[in-house]
Order: C-alpha cells, then sequence, then structure tokens
C-alpha cells in the first residue's frame, strides 16, 4: 500500500510551519508535501496522477479564496478520498457556507486545531469506537427552541438513507415537543415509548419504528407521559442495538440538555449544538457545550452548526468562536421558504433548495467520515 501524505497548498512559509506544529499536536506523523503556487486544474489533475503515493488530506490557504476553493471544487473528482481543509479564509459566515459549498470538509482559523482531522484518519478513535458494532450515532441539539435542529436532522438523515440504501434510523428522542411524525406526516402505530419496552435481543423491536421512503422513524411518544423513568433507563440499550442494526442512527434530541439525554450523549460519535447566528442564541450554545463537558461527556465529539446563516452573513466567525468557545464545523443558509413550504407538503425540503444542497453535503461528510458501508460508490456518483 503506498504512503499516504498530507497537502499543504499555501505562498506562506509561516503558515507551513503553523500547520506542520498543529498535525504533529494532534498526533498526526504523515509526511508533508507544500505548494507554493495555486495550480490550475489541468495542472493539479496532472500531479496527482503521477504522484507515487495518495493523500489523506489537502489544506488549502483561502487568503486567496477564489483560488483555493476551484482546487477544493476539483479535489472532490480528481481525489473524492482526500479531506480538503480550508484555513486563513475571511472571519465570516458566508465564506463558511462557500467552502462548504465547494466540497471543504473543515474550515480552520487560527490557533489551527486538526484533532478532527486526526480522528478522521483512524489516529484519536476512542476505546468505544473501536469495541462497538458497526452504525454510527449521530446526535442533534437545539441551544434554543426554534433554532432548527429538528429540520437538520431530519433531512440529514433523509440523505444517508438515500445514499445508504436503507440502513438509516432517525429517532425522535423530544418526548414534550417531538415534531418528526408531523413534518413526515406519518400516522404511526408505534413511538418510542414502545421501543424502549423492547427485548433488543430480538431482530423484532425494528417493527416499532415507521417507514419513511427508504428511512426508518422511531417517532416521539404521544404524550410524554408515555415514558417513564424504568423506560428511561433502556435508552443506552435502544442505542446500541441500533447501532447493530442500523449503519447509521440519527437522534433528535430535545432543546433544554435533560438528564435522559446523557446516555445518548455517552454513546453518540458526533453531537451537532444547532444554534442561529444571533448573540442570544450563541450565548445559550456555550451554556449548553459547558454543560455536556460538566456531565463529563467527550468533548471532542460535540461540533457547532450554524444554522439560517443567510440573513447574518456579515457576523465574524472569530466573533463566534469567542463567544461559543468552539470554531464553526457547518454552517447553513437561511432559506425559510424552503422549510415553510416542506412543513405544508410533509416531507424533506425540495432537492431543488440550496439548503437541500448543504444538507446533503453535511450527509457526505458523515459517512465519509465514518466510512459507511456503500458510501464510496455514492459519493463518487454524486460528484
Amino acid at each position: 500500500m503506498k504512503p499516504q501524505r498530507i497537502l499543504i497548498v499555501t505562498a506562506s512559509p509561516e503558515t507551513v510551519e503553523q500547520l506542520a506544529s498543529a498535525l504533529q499536536t494532534a498526533g498526526l506523523s504523515n509526511e508533508l508535501d507544500t505548494w507554493a503556487e495555486f495550480p490550475s486544474t489541468s495542472e493539479m489533475r496532472r500531479r496527482f496522477k503521477e504522484a507515487e503515493h495518495s493523500y489523506a488530506a489537502a489544506i488549502f490557504d483561502m487568503s486567496r479564496e477564489n483560488e483555493a476553493l476551484r482546487l477544493v471544487s476539483a479535489l472532490r473528482e480528481i481525489s473524492p478520498k482526500t479531506a480538503s481543509i480550508v484555513v486563513n479564509g475571511a472571519r465570516r459566515l458566508g465564506s463558511v457556507v462557500r467552502a462548504k459549498q465547494a466540497g471543504a470538509w473543515g474550515y480552520l482559523t487560527e490557533p489551527y486545531d486538526l484533532r478532527a482531522l486526526a480522528e478522521r484518519l483512524g489516529v484519536e478513535r476512542t476505546i468505544e469506537s473501536e469495541t462497538r458494532d458497526a452504525g454510527r450515532l449521530i446526535a442533534f441539539i437545539s441551544a434554543q427552541g426554534g433554532a432548527g435542529a429538528s429540520t437538520v436532522a431530519l433531512n440529514t438523515a433523509i440523505a444517508l438513507s438515500e445514499r445508504l440504501q436503507g440502513q438509516t434510523l432517525l429517532a425522535d428522542y423530544d418526548f414534550h415537543c417531538g415534531a418528526i411524525a408531523f413534518n413526515l406526516k406519518l400516522e404511526p402505530q408505534h413511538t418510542l415509548a414502545d421501543a424502549l419496552r423492547c427485548d433488543f435481543d430480538n431482530p423484532e423491536w425494528t417493527s416499532t419504528t415507521t417507514r419513511y421512503e427508504q428511512l426508518d422513524v422511531l417517532v416521539g411518544p404521544r404524550e410524554p407521559s408515555d415514558i417513564g423513568p424504568q423506560d428511561l433507563e433502556r435508552a443506552r440499550s435502544l442505542f446500541t442495538a441500533a447501532a447493530g442494526r442500523y449503519a447509521c442512527t440519527v437522534i433528535d434530541l430535545p432543546a433544554p440538555l435533560m438528564r435522559s439525554s446523557a446516555e445518548v450523549l455517552d454513546l453518540a460519535d458526533q453531537v451537532y449544538v444547532v444554534c442561529t447566528p444571533e448573540i442570544t442564541s450563541l450565548h445559550l450554545a456555550k451554556r449548553l457545550i459547558e454543560r455536556i463537558r460538566r456531565l463529563g461527556r467527550p468533548g471532542e465529539r460535540v461540533r457547532l452548526l450554524v444554522n439560517r446563516v443567510g440573513s447574518w452573513g456579515s457576523l465574524e466567525t472569530e466573533q463566534i468562536r469567542r463567544v461559543v468557545g468552539l470554531d464553526i464545523d457547518w454552517a447553513l443558509d437561511n432559506d425559510y421558504a424552503a422549510v415553510r413550504q416542506a412543513s405544508w407538503s410533509g416531507g424533506p425540503i425540495s432537492t431543488t433548495s440550496a439548503l437541500r444542497a448543504q444538507l446533503d453535503q453535511l450527509a457526505d461528510q458523515l459517512i465519509s467520515q465514518y466510512d459507511l458501508p456503500a458510501a464510496q460508490e455514492e459519493l463518487v456518483a454524486a460528484i
């Protein structure tokens, strides 16, 4: 097998030095190649074809934003397995959205933290991640009611199910305000309450799910009182069983961080805290993240997703990091029209919407990050 390397494209020797140090800190011992210029797309293709090794990741300096994004976009075709990361970009949310649309896996500002890349490349796997069977658990939790976490979770789950030929479960774990069944216009025979009382050694427990196209859905209970304390004690068993049955389970958690959510946070491979760019929502996101850490849950699994960026495009990413204490992992445009239409008609956001395209990209990132089954074939087809 040919050795893998990491490529850095920047004209700044100082940036190369800083990134090399950050890679070492993250536990990455890969050898580095550096390009001091931004080649044409055809020249980049030639270099990759003639190289004696593959690249695990490519890091592009966004100080020259248009050229960097051109190469990021080209990399999706030239080497779809290579993770692309952009650094030094304009500290505005609009630039984050542009980078994600081009296909960037990560968007970093100084000081560079490359632990997430190390985790993707298999360097910092936790004991639980290595020993647990099969599927991945991805949780979404809102910093405040109305930030859009349920919409993001629902559409990400649908995109995953399309790419994974099913093999995806969406669980509405919001006992009080869960709206997944309403948003998909489902009329379920069973709910999460029934699932929590099943024998998880028997695969028949999946009969408590409701089918929506290729997606299995565990809808929230009809009444909060349908789930008692004894049921909640079985949450870990339920989601462990889900990880053994599905390639990916998406969990929509309630906005308040309840004690009942702690078991889910323990098991989740990744937790997206969803907020909007307004200052109140950002402060609530900070409080939520701090509480997750105080509970002793793995902080490195927590990611920040900023929703409804469009109307707040001038906000600086550095401001958000100072307020929240995390870099932005993902950003989504504001598209009330598409979300409203989906709510009226029932189902996912229209495939013609730019917002849906961004949510599809989030699904692609999760598939690539966790090497989910059938991922490569689906990703190549999408590109």
